[in-house]
């Protein structure tokens, strides 16, 4: 039996979220958190989903998931032409991975004659702004090409995930899937990724849970805020001064900055006010906290927290039910292993 795995990092935008997908600098890094794909072969001529986070395992033709494909392609393209809520592009979680594959084989011309399984897991957590989905594209899109012995580039690689994670987010910045492919720290301004050494910070998250919107419905939702207002330029200029601080290791700079780019997502409304009441409290202590993925907006949970704080904020945790975990920058993006 022929077994192909892989693994991808997980992501933290340090800041930017939004404002990336509207052309603004960000500063973000890949993190010690992954999903892995192994891709075998079987004897029925079909592919065999086994989705171990998703509790989903079934097999279909490659005949049935070009179909799924043109129906979640055409959905997502009545939901560009404002027709279609988000939610309604793929109607499962499990139609990404599908659509994912599928277009994976098809763009490459490659045939299932002898069937294969793709089977994922993951400890990203999955709607937490931790970049799940571009970690299990990619980590997918590279089990499968090294499977059929492909010589894919990064940039087709690329390509290929930002059109998956469109079906998801219906607008894909492609920083996620950058990192998840490449690895490390990164500064983006004008669709180029910089280079950053290893955080001269420790740096910790804490999970408020699984947000009640999704990515897309977030991100259309302060639409509104970068074309009508000047929201853009400070959410820029909130990148550059973290990015500043993170050169020259000024962790009390750091720090404002996160303070500052967390102000500027409640103003957007991608925080809750039960997050927004933990933050107040946590300050008051000298945490600089800020919500580092597309937030919420409805219900009590924003997804993932991104904290520095030399205080444990034991009781505070507790009062709120909240885990707080370190998290660590890592320098290699998708690997075979």
């Amino acid at each position: 039996m022929k077994i192909i795995k892989a693994k991808a990092p997980g992501k933290l935008i340090l800041s930017g979220e939004h404002a990336v997908v509207h052309g603004y600098p960000a500063l973000a890094m890949a993190v010690n958190r992954y999903a892995k794909t192994i891709v075998s072969s079987q004897s029925r001529p079909s592919i065999l989903f086994d989705l171990l986070n998703l509790k989903y395992k079934r097999a279909h033709t490659l005949e049935t998931l070009k179909q799924l494909k043109e129906r979640v392609h055409t959905a997502h393209q009545e939901f560009k032409a404002g027709e279609r809520n988000i939610r309604e592009v793929l109607r499962r979680p499990f139609e990404l991975l599908q659509y994912t594959a599928t277009n994976f084989l098809e763009k490459l011309n490659l045939s299932v004659t002898q069937g294969i399984k793709i089977h994922t897991r993951s400890d990203i957590p999955v709607g937490c702004g931790m970049g799940s989905s571009a970690a299990t594209i990619v980590s997918t899109n590279h089990a499968l090409s090294h499977y059929h012995e492909q010589n894919v580039t990064f940039q087709k690689y690329l390509e290929l995930g930002i059109e998956a994670e469109n079906m998801q987010h219906g607008r894909s910045s492609g920083i996620d899937l950058h990192l998840a492919l490449h690895g490390g720290c990164f500064f983006l301004e004008d669709q180029t990724f910089y280079p950053r050494s290893v955080p001269p910070f420790n740096f910790h998250i804490i999970q408020t849970g699984k947000p009640e919107s999704t990515t897309g419905e977030c991100v259309k939702h302060v639409e509104k805020h970068f074309r009508y207002s000047s929201l853009g330029k400070e959410f820029e200029a909130v990148a550059y001064a973290m990015d500043t601080a993170w050169k020259n290791h000024d962790l009390e700079g750091f720090k404002e900055a996160i303070q500052e780019n967390e102000h500027l997502l409640e103003i957007i409304g991608v925080v809750s006010e039960k997050v927004k009441m933990f933050i107040q409290k946590a300050k008051t202590v000298g945490a600089a906290i800020k919500v580092c993925g597309a937030g919420t907006v409805s219900g009590d949970s924003v997804g993932t927290l991104l904290i520095i704080s030399e205080n444990p904020l034991k009781s505070l945790l507790n009062e709120y039910g909240y885990k707080m975990e370190s998290i660590e920058c890592v320098s290699e993006g998708v690997h075979i292993v």
